[in-house]
């Protein structure tokens, strides 16, 4: 009788000893049956719930091979097409694999660990592209975030410093896109400290600067951009953009030049040029970088209007001065009428186009005075009409 109960106690406590352990050795079972029967998922869902408090209980809480298991089964559930099964998996077995690398004393399962990281990176950053593509920024963020995460334990545990710049620009991008800045701010200057060959990313992180009110960093960062990247249109645009913003203009002129040096192709450049020069009434040059734009691209209506603008603004000085003339002086106010007319009738053919690329109502506006001026009744009513019919 004595004897028995001793061994009644021995499997008492051998039961509250390994029985979490079991737990762990069951969901070992459950998961090579998943493989064996195809990936029947009902296998996999088994291994999962037989999982269920090994990671709380003292007995088991401590024990390497737990988080392996727990790795190995939601890693398996990360692939899962199921959103209930999937989301959430893939970090979990993240977790469980570093837990298990720091319990992992005498590195029983260094290699099993290491290889099954290695799969995750690959499964983060899918994850991450694909939120990417989605626009879920701050989720594509978290998993390439991950991803950079796991190769910093790699590249501990093999005492080397690489560095995976392509993961790390498109956290910085997913940062950039979801609003966190700090972060965003974060990994371009990693990427400016490593010289990353990519003028985007000067480009952005100044941009960030400027939003954070830092315009001096903002100014620097383009600084440093274009004399890596002397050949990028987007840095030289921007330096207009900041020029044309601080009043610059003779500046931005010589940088708008640059730029459509840069891109010879480009019909908004030379639009550009020609506002530039037109801001300064530099009508000569600015008409011939209108013009460019035109010879580029027919249909484009902006540059249509303000040739138009150009001949239709100089003609509204004469006939300021006109009005302000003497009454006795009629010498001069025949001769700036005439001049007045001939810059509206100039106007009149960019006005046109115009209107027939676009139904515009500064378009109208100003072709409804040259008819006016012309005495053309019907197509000035006509305009009238049209201006009107714009308010309802």
């Amino acid at each position: 009788m004595k004897k028995l109960l001793i061994l009644l106690l021995l499997g008492f406590y051998s039961t509250g000893a390994f029985a979490q352990m079991n737990k762990v050795l069951t969901a070992s079972t459950y998961l090579t049956r998943y493989f064996q029967d195809n990936k029947n998922v009902d296998e996999l869902i088994s291994a999962r719930d037989a999982l269920e408090g090994t990671k709380d209980h003292d007995k088991s809480k401590n024990n390497a091979k737990t988080y392996l298991y727990w790795g190995k089964v939601y890693y398996e559930l990360s692939m899962q097409e199921d959103k209930a099964l999937s989301d959430g998996a893939l970090k979990t077995a993240f977790d469980a694999f570093q837990k298990c690398g720091e319990l992992d004393s005498k590195g029983k399962y260094k290699q099993e660990v290491g290889t099954s990281l290695a799969l995750m990176t690959n499964a983060f950053y899918n994850q991450g592209s694909q939120a990417y593509q989605a626009k879920d920024y701050a989720t594509a963020y978290s998993n390439f975030r991950q991803v950079l995460d796991i190769n910093d334990i790699n590249n501990k545990k093999a005492k080397v410093a690489s560095v995976d710049t392509t993961t790390m620009l498109a956290a910085a991008y997913s940062a950039h896109k979801g609003g966190m800045v700090d972060e965003a701010v974060g990994l371009y200057n990693a990427l400016v400290e490593m010289k990353y060959e990519d003028a985007a990313v000067y480009q952005s992180l100044a941009s960030l600067y400027r939003e954070k009110g830092e315009t001096e960093k903002a100014n620097e960062t383009l600084q440093v951009g274009r004399e890596l990247f002397p050949d990028s249109k987007a840095l030289v645009i921007d330096e207009l953009n900041i020029l044309l913003k601080e009043g610059k203009q003779d500046e931005a002129i010589a940088k708008m030049e640059e730029a459509v040096k840069l891109d010879p192709e480009n019909e908004t450049l030379y639009f550009a040029l020609g506002a530039a020069y037109d801001s300064q009434k530099k009508y000569d040059q600015a008409q011939t970088a209108y013009q460019s734009a035109l010879d580029l691209n027919p249909e484009y209506f902006d540059p249509y209007y303000n040739l138009g603008a150009i001949f239709y603004n100089q003609a509204a000085e004469k006939t300021k001065e006109m009005n302000e003339l003497d009454l006795n002086d009629q010498t001069n106010y025949d001769r700036l009428k005439k001049e007045s007319d001939d810059l509206f009738v100039k106007a009149l053919p960019f006005f046109e186009k115009a209107l027939n690329l676009k139904e515009d109502q500064s378009t109208l506006i100003a072709l409804k005075e040259i008819y006016a001026r012309q005495g053309n009744n019907d197509k000035y009513k006509e305009m009238d009409d049209k201006i009107k019919a714009f308010g309802k």
